[in-house]
């Protein structure tokens, strides 16, 4: 399957309190709203998911690949014209970095998403 855009990256990832901040603004003309929901369109769970890994792949000096999705959990809609914000922290785990990630819009808590990532094998 292919779209005919890529997801926006998110903007910037700054240094916020005791970890990282960044956001990405929905867009009306997303080709990825159209279907999910007609009528009533919502941003996919899996793009705030791939938002939180761009992000901490940012954060982490972009050597690093996504391992495993410990935690998603969905509590509010976003929508055409919100800014996701992501509020995420990186911590090393045995061999892996543990991202723990609170998503919101304008405050509103939207998801916390839990990853674990990993170094990326140097290619031969």
């Amino acid at each position: 399957m292919s779209f005919a855009k890529p997801l926006t990256a998110v903007e910037g990832v700054t240094a916020h309190g005791d970890g990282f901040r960044c956001a990405r603004t929905v867009r009306a003309d997303d080709p990825y709203l159209g279907g999910h929901f007609p009528g009533n369109p919502v941003f996919p769970g899996v793009f705030t998911v791939e938002t939180v890994y761009q992000a901490a792949r940012a954060a982490a000096g972009g050597e690093v690949v996504l391992v495993g999705v410990r935690s998603a959990r969905f509590t509010s809609p976003v929508v055409a014209g919100d800014t996701l914000t992501v509020d995420f922290t990186l911590a090393p785990e045995d061999d892996r970095i543990a991202v723990d990630a609170r998503c919101h819009v304008e405050g509103l808590d939207t998801a916390r998403v839990r990853l674990h990532l990993g170094r990326e094998a140097a290619s031969a």
